[in-house]
């Protein structure tokens, strides 16, 4: 089953013990349910577009609980991941453009040169002594790249 969230919006200002949001959820690439939280501390709203949603959603529901072994809060889990991938997505395409991101040792790290980052910057920056052979090059990845180098980091 394929799950991911559509037209996030989060609101920090707004969160008080969990993060406030509001989502899209998409089960098998069909829009399934409106997913909110108002940033309270509870659980997620979901609210199913139509009758054959709702099934799709308790489908999903039963799939989040065999994923992650919670009886009630599974999918929130799942979403709860979906959304802090989305936003380290979005925290690491703002920054690579100024800083040099990149994997040493299940450590993220940032270098702030002077000047903008290019492809001439990121070549050079391989030369430093510093600079291992294992550490991962953030910058210039795409998407599914990028969250699969975020799992290493710890």
């Amino acid at each position: 089953m394929k799950m991911n969230l559509k037209n996030l919006k989060t609101a920090e200002h707004l969160s008080h013990e969990t993060l406030a949001f509001s989502a899209v959820l998409y089960v098998d690439g069909k829009k399934t349910a409106f997913v909110e939280n108002e940033g309270w501390g509870g659980s997620n709203s979901y609210h199913h577009i139509d009758p054959e949603a709702r099934d799709r959603l308790k489908e999903a529901e039963e799939y989040a609980k065999e994923k992650t072994g919670h009886e009630f809060d599974g999918l929130d889990d799942l979403v709860g991941e979906m959304i802090s991938a989305e936003d380290d997505w979005k925290t690491h395409r703002r920054r690579e453009k100024i800083r040099v991101r990149f994997v040493d040792d299940g450590k993220l790290y940032e270098w702030n040169p002077k000047g903008k980052v290019g492809p001439m910057m990121l070549v050079k920056i391989k030369e430093v002594p510093w600079w291992k052979e294992a550490n991962k090059m953030l910058n210039g990845l795409g998407k599914d790249e990028f969250l699969e180098a975020m799992k290493e980091v710890a």
